[in-house]
């Protein structure tokens, strides 16, 4: 079974700061209500994208964003 979207997916994303997390009152992400789990492989910007092993298999929201990381939906096939 997919996992259901929860404030506690969006941990570590740049855009948590929209869901409660400002002094703007803003309480919710807008992506929050749209966005759903989905499986990405999460890549450091400091590791070279042909090196597979670099590749973690994550689940997170579609509108993931995290800094200092890429979110592929596919590992690159030139990967080795």
């Amino acid at each position: 079974m997919d996992k259901q979207m929860t404030l506690d997916c969006c941990r570590g994303c740049e855009q948590n700061f929209y869901n409660g997390n400002n002094p703007f009152n803003v309480k919710r992400c807008w992506h929050f209500n749209k966005t759903e789990i989905v499986t990405r492989f999460k890549l450091s910007i400091d590791c070279p994208m042909n090196q597979k092993s670099g590749y973690v298999k994550v689940k997170v929201p579609s509108c993931y964003q995290q800094k200092r990381y890429v979110f592929m939906k596919d590992i690159p096939d030139y990967a080795k």
